[in-house]
């Protein structure tokens, strides 16, 4: 099944859509799982509510100013609440990664998550292998390897 959606006149890819039009790609059953972080939409869907570690900090610092739990929905259709908690598994364990042994104060720069990570969550979220390499060849020297 090819992953198109169309928005006005003309095809768009998955990843191209916005969270909330990605949660109604969902809904109409093009995309078997959407992500959103901070904000829940209304939807029928069923929905994964769970909160992963983040940090934060202020004027493009590197210098931790902040430890938090940030909110995440996952969205999905009924036959793919596997999936949807494989996902969950993924973002918790990446987020708990880069913040673990780090606290406020210090400098940090995340390591970003490897390619393997960004491939294995763009494929339970429905994007094709042209969209994950394109993603993945766009960020950091350090994420390619």
């Amino acid at each position: 099944m090819e992953h198109r959606e169309t928005k006005t006149r003309h095809t768009i890819r998955l990843s191209e859509l916005s969270e909330e039009e990605q949660v109604r790609a969902v809904e109409r059953g093009v995309k078997p799982l959407a992500t959103s972080m901070r904000t829940k939409f209304d939807t029928p869907l069923p929905c994964l509510e769970f909160e992963a570690p983040m940090t934060s900090s202020e004027n493009n610092s590197d210098i931790i100013t902040r430890k938090f739990n940030e909110k995440h929905y996952i969205y999905y259709q009924p036959t793919h609440e596997a999936d949807a908690h494989k996902v969950k598994e993924l973002i918790i364990r990446m987020c708990t990664a880069q913040c673990a042994n780090v606290k406020v104060g210090d400098v940090y720069m995340p390591k970003p998550p490897g390619a393997e990570y960004h491939r294995e969550l763009g494929q339970l979220l429905g994007y094709t292998t042209e969209e994950i390499n394109k993603f993945i060849n766009n960020q950091p020297s350090t994420l390619k390897h």
